[in-house]
Formats: structure tokens, C-alpha cells, sequence
């Protein structure tokens, strides 16, 4: 079970990658702090819920609208959340990331 949840814990990496690349810089920081709060909101808020709907409804409804909440989730990021990523000149790329990326394919293969 915990190796499912880990499929869905890049939500937290890519809500800071959507920011870098949707965000200006000047206000990029304000973003990740909303962004942050809200993380911190839930993890506050996300236990309290729970109690009650465990106590309204039963311990396995917890899990259920935690599971139907990701899916939500999963599905609105598949389906309605817009590429961010630019296509890339190759000639913009630092010589760095070429060649660690080069690197790394070598490795790959052998």
C-alpha cells in the first residue's frame, strides 16, 4: 500500500515546478508561500476531517475519500492542467547539463 501512495507523491514536486514555470520571477516566492500554505493547511485541517468522518461514517470511509480525493486530483492534472514545458534550443542548454545528460545515456545503455 505505501508503494501506491508513492506513485502519488509527486503532486507536491510538480505544484512548485508549475509555479516556476507559470509564475514570474518577482513573484515567484509569494506563489510557493500560498502554495506552501495550503500544504500546510491541509496537514492541519486533513487529521480533523478525518476524525469526523471516521466517527459519522466508519474508519474505511476515511480511506475511501482520501482515495477519491487523489483521483480527483490525478484526473484534473491529466486532463485539464496545461503543459508548461517550452521546447528547448539545444544551443540555449548550459555545457553542464549537456554533457551530464549525455553522461547519463552512456550509463543507460552499457
Amino acid at each position: 500500500m505505501l508503494a501506491i501512495s508513492g506513485l502519488f507523491s509527486a503532486t507536491f514536486t510538480l505544484t512548485f515546478a508549475y509555479i516556476s514555470d507559470c509564475v514570474d520571477s518577482k513573484q515567484r516566492a509569494p506563489a510557493y508561500g500560498i502554495a506552501l500554505a495550503t500544504f500546510g493547511l491541509s496537514f492541519t485541517v486533513g487529521p480533523i476531517a478525518g476524525s469526523y468522518i471516521a466517527a459519522d461514517f466508519g474508519e474505511q470511509s476515511v480511506f475511501l475519500m482520501a482515495l477519491l480525493l487523489v483521483l480527483a486530483n490525478v484526473l484534473y492534472i491529466v486532463l485539464k492542467l496545461p503543459e508548461t514545458a517550452k521546447l528547448v534550443n539545444v544551443s540555449q542548454i548550459s555545457y553542464f547539463t549537456r554533457h551530464y545528460y549525455q553522461h547519463s545515456l552512456h550509463q543507460s545503455r552499457a
